[in-house]
């Protein structure tokens, strides 16, 4: 990735930089641990917008929610839990543990 800038400029393309905000959008996944890390950050930031959105999640670490996946206010998310796909879980529901 790193010789694609100066090819880019070697062939006189426009080369920009750009600075994210968050770090963990921009980080290398060279081998599965830094997959599975990015795993993590993504897993993360689904589980806070939920959350900041008015769902309980008991334990985020280990419950799984696709990107797809949406959860209405007051529901509780208990540990454990996969939901995957264009999952839709209206409000004020509660999954058994």
């Amino acid at each position: 990735m790193t010789d694609v800038i100066g090819i880019l400029k070697q062939a006189g393309d426009k080369v920009l930089a750009y600075q994210t905000d968050d770090h963990a959008e921009s980080i290398g996944v060279n081998d599965r641990l830094a997959l599975s890390e990015a795993e993590g950050y993504m897993r993360e930031r689904i589980t806070r917008r939920h959350m900041l959105n008015g769902v309980t999640i008991i334990d985020p670490a280990s419950t799984y929610i696709g990107a797809d996946v949406t959860l209405g206010a007051d529901t509780v998310i208990y540990p454990g839990t996969i939901l995957k796909g264009k999952t839709v879980i209206g409000e004020e529901l509660r999954n058994r543990p």
